[in-house]
């Protein structure tokens, strides 16, 4: 059935992978095309294989179609099928450019899945949607991207969709690990791509099985973060960025995510530390935490900038900045202070001060903001807090409901600074 007509250019190799060099020239059962997704190709019986989406929308060009049913996958939800997962993984890392299929079906994964895609390289990692192809896991996938180092011309890359990641653990386990990639100064090569996942646990009763991080990306790589689902449950993070000195992720996109959590102290939706840089945060839903966005990265590590925008987040605090060069921060709304204790919208500390490399002034905005306290007359609420800022300007357009103790609290070290409010309720160190 082809609801299109696109050139295929398809050709099934003696080993059993297909290759897109020259024409069909192999009997299919079926083949589905509704471009520019998905693509699907079932064959003979032993499964579906793709020739996905992420060839055409995310720029993956891949030359080898893998299946893991073709590798002896199950998919009962019964039956361990590590082995297979690994197997059609080190068949994609051999083919260094591959698109690695998920049929629908529950795959039980009690053991760590390995990717390693080489230098060129680029892997497609898809199912045939959230919900469709669950990987009932155990462990999780970790893919790591080979670093090529400094002055590398070509990139690799990693895309992961249509996929439902279900914990079967209670453990320290990451749902998805993302490392590696382009030293700089390349790291403007897009990495990683995930999106239209959803993570979650198997057994949702209790919170006795969760993943303890939803997805991380370490090292230098650029992400792009589109339309997952994460129900954290009792897990640490939802989305954690980190690096090691000044080797970390850069121009990071976090969007149109629903991100929810349990609100124990300490914990986060999104985290970044350690050398990040560029994080653009915008649309997302965040209900449910200690934070929603906790940022902490030395400011050694370079010039970071945070724009976040359009986000409407509940919680117990809003978000946790500290070390940032640049910050946007509009258009959001704030739900927060459902605990008693002392609770913030926004915290902003060593922004442009102290070791932070000066920047031009009024690099730093918060302004058109929704922030509402939650938490009634127990709290120590402010709706903005400075405690370290030089030239942010807390604007005119920001909206203050209910906040128990200042709309605004600026630190005895910030500097330069400018505060519009609607009412007196400053408070100034």
């Amino acid at each position: 059935h082809m609801a299109q007509t696109p050139n295929l250019d398809l050709t099934k190799q003696a080993n059993g992978a297909l290759n897109w060099d020259t024409p069909l020239n192999a009997n299919f059962d079926k083949i589905d095309a509704a471009l520019p997704i998905p693509l699907t190709i079932a064959k003979g019986g032993t499964g579906a294989v793709t020739a996905a989406a992420a060839r055409i929308s995310l720029g993956i060009a891949t030359t080898s179609v893998i299946s893991v049913k073709d590798h002896g996958a199950a998919g009962d939800g019964i039956t361990d099928d590590t082995a297979a997962f690994q197997a059609a993984a080190t068949a994609a890392n051999t083919a260094k450019y591959a698109s690695v299929f998920v049929p629908g079906g529950v795959y039980y994964l009690a053991g760590v899945v390995t990717f390693t895609v080489p230098a060129p390289g680029g892997l497609v990692f898809s199912g045939a949607g959230r919900g469709v192809s669950v990987l009932k896991s155990v462990g999780g996938i970790v893919i790591n991207l080979a670093d090529q180092g400094d002055g590398a011309v070509t990139g690799n890359a990693v895309a992961v969709s249509g996929l439902t990641f279900a914990a079967r653990t209670t453990t320290t386990a990451t749902a998805l690990a993302i490392s590696g990639g382009l030293a700089s100064p390349q790291r403007t090569t897009p990495g990683a791509i995930i999106e239209n996942n959803d993570f979650r646990a198997w057994d949702r009763t209790g919170g006795l099985e969760y993943w303890y991080k939803g997805l991380t990306v370490t090292k230098n790589i650029t992400a792009r973060i589109h339309n997952n689902t994460m129900d954290m449950i009792n897990g640490l993070y939802g989305i954690h960025l980190f690096g090691t000195g000044t080797n970390g992720p850069v121009n990071v996109t976090i969007s149109h995510n629903d991100l929810y959590y349990t609100a124990a102290a300490g914990r986060a939706l999104i985290a970044a530390e350690d050398a990040v840089e560029g994080l653009h945060v915008e649309g997302n839903t965040l209900i449910g935490s200690a934070l929603a966005l906790k940022w902490n990265t030395p400011a050694t590590t370079g010039l970071p900038a945070l724009w976040y925008q359009n986000n409407y987040s509940d919680g117990v605090n809003g978000i946790d900045i500290d070390g940032v060069a640049e910050i946007q921060i509009t258009g959001n709304h704030f739900d927060f202070g459902n605990l008693a204790g002392t609770n913030y919208a926004i915290r902003i500390r060593n922004a442009f001060h102290a070791t932070i490399p000066a920047r031009d002034p009024d690099r730093g905005m918060i302004d058109n903001n929704v922030i509402h306290d939650n938490s009634g007359p127990v709290a120590t609420n402010y709706g903005v807090e400075i405690d370290e800022g030089n030239h942010i300007i807390v604007g005119p357009g920001n909206i203050y409901t209910a906040i128990q103790t200042a709309d605004v609290l600026l630190g005895a070290n910030s500097i330069n600074c400018t505060v519009y409010w609607t009412k007196p309720a400053v408070t100034s160190g």
